[in-house]
């Protein structure tokens, strides 16, 4: 969107990061700007400046037997195809499938769990039947966090965790359970191991800047998007087939529909 791009150059406000915490007028123009392409920024941001490392993590390894064990505890699960790693395979047993795939994911789908019974919860309670899901099966990792519920196109509604390490979000493990008429009927679990921070921290560019960087990248809202719901500074990566690798820190922004964009908080590039 070009005449977005000219816009957002000519009236871009004076960021003083990093010799100084953003100006509630910063905060303000950056909102003016938002408003203009309909978005509504519905959360505070967080104003001083803040530095980040590198997060080292380890690749996800699922624990194929505990899955296994959990979802097939009578051992009956029906081995379907296996790829070319140790990591994968795809397993069925009434009407149930649990999928590991290379990079260490694990799909678990059981589209029949949904009765006739058309129930509709709250989000606190779909926290809690998230929660009690995996806590029962045994693959509630003690790291994890709620984020939150969102909508999806369809009848299903999203549970999420995220992973939290030494205090900060680790947005590149997540587990999203798709719940439907009060049953959990898909379950997309990808959690890492972090090592820790590299020693080098430097300053990142301010939540403002990524909002920027959001709406020069995004246009104008589409129906669904309009509300900026949250804007946070945590970890993300996407799912890569190797042992070990660095995640940058990123300005989370969410929308009100549940979709999240990632903002490079070094490079303001999105992710």
């Amino acid at each position: 969107n070009l005449y977005l791009t000219v816009q957002i150059i000519w009236r871009k406000p004076e960021i003083t990061y990093p010799y100084s915490s953003i100006s509630a007028q910063e905060v303000e123009e950056v909102k003016a700007l938002l408003e203009e392409q309909g978005y509504y920024l519905e959360t505070n941001l967080p104003r001083h400046a803040q530095r980040a490392a590198l997060l080292s993590v380890n690749a996800a390894v699922a624990d194929k037997d505990g899955f296994l064990n959990a979802f097939f505890p009578d051992g009956q699960a029906q081995y379907i195809m296996q790829e070319n790693s140790l990591r994968g395979g795809l397993f069925y047993y009434k009407g149930k499938t649990l999928e590991f795939t290379n990079n260490g994911q694990v799909i678990y789908r059981f589209p029949n769990a949904v009765s006739e019974e058309d129930i509709n919860l709250e989000e606190e309670d779909l926290k809690w039947l998230g929660e009690e899901f995996l806590r029962q099966n045994g693959v509630l990792p003690e790291d994890a966090r709620f984020d939150g519920v969102y909508p999806t196109w369809s009848e299903e509604e999203v549970v999420s965790f995220y992973q939290e390490f030494e205090g900060v979000p680790v947005y590149g493990s997540y587990i999203n359970l798709y719940v439907r008429a009060g049953h959990v009927v898909e379950m997309n679990y990808y959690w890492l191991e972090p090592l820790g921070f590299k020693e080098e921290s430097p300053l990142v560019i301010p939540a403002t800047q990524a909002l920027l960087s959001f709406l020069e990248a995004q246009g104008r809202a589409v129906l669904g998007e309009r509300d900026i719901t949250d804007v946070s500074l945590g970890y993300y990566t996407i799912e890569y087939d190797a042992q070990k690798w660095d995640a940058v820190p990123v300005w989370r922004i969410v929308l009100s529909n549940g979709r999240k964009v990632y903002v490079n908080a070094y490079s303001g590039e999105i992710e």
